[in-house]
Order: C-alpha cells, then sequence, then structure tokens
C-alpha cells in the first residue's frame, strides 16, 4: 500500500471519500459481466441448465450492484454529499412503487401485499429515495425471514407498516446502524427526509411527515 493509500485510509474523512471513489470503480466491472450476461439471454439458444445458471449470474450481477448502491450511499452520508430533494408525493403511490421494484427483484413468487385503511396521503418526501428505500426494506423483510411468501405493507394515514415479521427480521431491520447494509443505507436515505422508523409488535413503523395543504 502505497503511503499516499495509507494516509487515505487512516483519516476519518478521507476514507470514505476512498470508498466512494472505490465504488464508482466497482460498478465498470460489474456493468460488462451484466451486460454480457443479458445479451446471452437475448441470443438464447441454451439449454435448461445453461439458462438457469445464466439466471444466477444476472441475479447475483443486480444484488452486487445494490450492494454497492447501498455502500455508495453511506460513504457519501459520511462524506456529506447525500443529497436529497423532498417534496409533497403520494405515499400509496411509493408504496407501489416499491412493491413492484420488489416482485422484480427477487422474481420467484414472493410479493409485498399493499393493504390500505384509507384514502391516499400525500407525505414530505425524496420521490426515488422513498420508493428505493421501501422496497429495500420489504425484500430485506422477506429475505431476512425466509418462511414468508408475502410481505404485508399497510399504509395507516402518513405511515406505513411492514410485517408481521420474526423477531430476528424486525431487529434487524429497525437496526439503523446493524449489520445488513442494505437496511442500514434505507434508514439513511428516509432519514434524509425526517422519516422515522421504529418496530412495534414484530412490524416496521415507518412514519413520513405530512405534506403541506
Amino acid at each position: 500500500m502505497s503511503d499516499t493509500l495509507a494516509r487515505t485510509v487512516q483519516d476519518a474523512q478521507g476514507f470514505p471519500l476512498l470508498v466512494r471513489e472505490a465504488c464508482h470503480d466497482l460498478r465498470t466491472p460489474l456493468a460488462t459481466a451484466y451486460g454480457f450476461a443479458r445479451t446471452l439471454e437475448r441470443i438464447g439458444g441454451l439449454d435448461d441448465q445453461q439458462q438457469r445458471y445464466l439466471r444466477f449470474i444476472v441475479a447475483s450481477c443486480e444484488e452486487q450492484t445494490r450492494l454497492i448502491d447501498a455502500v455508495a450511499t453511506l460513504a457519501r452520508r459520511s462524506c456529506g454529499t447525500l443529497a436529497s430533494k423532498p417534496e409533497p408525493i403520494s405515499l400509496g403511490q411509493a408504496a407501489s412503487d416499491a412493491a413492484a421494484d420488489v416482485e422484480q427483484r427477487l422474481g420467484d413468487g414472493r410479493c409485498v401485499a399493499l393493504l390500505s385503511s384509507d384514502d391516499a396521503a400525500l407525505v414530505l418526501a425524496d420521490e426515488e429515495h422513498a420508493a428505493s428505500a421501501l422496497a429495500t426494506l420489504a425484500e430485506a423483510a422477506l429475505r431476512l425471514d425466509p418462511s414468508l411468501r408475502e410481505v404485508g405493507m399497510e399504509r395507516r394515514g402518513t405511515t406505513l407498516h411492514l410485517g408481521p415479521v420474526s423477531q430476528e427480521a424486525i431487529d434487524q431491520l429497525a437496526a439503523a446502524d446493524g449489520r445488513d447494509v442494505r437496511v442500514v443505507a434505507a434508514h439513511a436515505l428516509l432519514q434524509l427526509s425526517n422519516v422515522t422508523i421504529h418496530a412495534h409488535d414484530l412490524q416496521l413503523v415507518v412514519a413520513f411527515a405530512p405534506a403541506s395543504t
């Protein structure tokens, strides 16, 4: 390790910058692998076993991309460059977009069951961050609790209730500084819009600020 790199790693402010740049560099070879895998899908001509292996490669590339995005999000937060543009958005639409994203990510029949006890509410949040973070939390709920085939996402006013899930799963979902980097990054994105998250009765409660009317 060069002296310059060593000093960067040891520097509390420099290290997040290094991680952010590393995430950027990692995306290039990963995008190449993903692109060629998708090309093989389009070309076709593979037998069933080869197609199965190719699906594993594509899914792994997509998962690695989400992991890199999560690490980059946390690095940007440490650097103070993680920006947010809160605006009035439909919480119902954000939940619907998140549910569709989860179904596409998993592709194995597991899904989010959307529930609502009232009319659509407008909340103050960054639209892209909200949908992405909610999808990450819902996907994590299914991943952390393998017994589930679907997880409920119920909207109550300006609050979303995700679950119920196992105690082990809820403990990880509610941890803003836990060991699941994707969950931690989702917390970071929502916190930028002053969204609060806590556990209650094996459900994750995600509370948004109401939009001004």
